[in-house]
């Protein structure tokens, strides 16, 4: 398949390249931590007889890599959606205060949760604090997004946008 991709990683600064690559990047960017010791994918599943072309994008999962580690040992974010017609996506913001997931179908239907990744002071006073400047979610009645929503709150996340219009991102610095 011509769309398939490996991500492989130089360091800017001396033009070596690293030992890492990961397998699987067909759909994905990619968001370094703040140190730049670890990055955030999307890993989609090579074809095979459990997994069609089709089918591809509902079996994409959210990773976390550390340099320097193999992809096998990659901790795993966020499952898959099993719906072949939503794309996942994941950003950091650059304080790595903030994780973004994004369910995507098509261009102009975009969910989006957050989770704080700031170290709890007081893990009895839970965080609800939105990025600065965020919208906070409308409820939806669609059943996917609901079932993504319970899985992405069991995994500390949090709603941001539901089926957002011409939303296609959100930057967070």
């Amino acid at each position: 398949n011509a769309d398939e991709a490996s991500m492989r990683v130089r360091r800017v600064d001396t033009g070596e390249d690293l030992p890492d690559q990961l397998d699987g990047a067909k759909y994905s960017g990619m968001s370094w931590t703040p140190d730049s010791s670890q990055l955030y994918y999307v890993w989609v599943p090579p074809v095979s007889d459990a997994v069609t072309v089709e089918q591809r994008p509902g079996f994409a999962t959210i990773r976390l890599h550390a340099l320097g580690m193999t992809q096998e040992s990659d901790t795993e974010i966020f499952g898959a959606t099993g719906d072949p017609e939503t794309f996942l996506g994941v950003d950091l913001s650059e304080d790595g205060n903030f994780l973004f997931l994004y369910l995507s179908r098509g261009w102009d239907d975009v969910s989006i949760w957050y989770r704080d990744q700031r170290p709890q002071v007081d893990s009895k006073i839970p965080r609800e604090v939105a990025p600065s400047g965020a919208v906070v979610a409308s409820h939806t009645d669609d059943p996917l997004v609901a079932k993504v929503d319970a899985r992405a709150r069991a995994a500390g996340f949090r709603q941001l946008l539901v089926g957002a219009g011409a939303v296609t991102g959100v930057e967070a610095y």
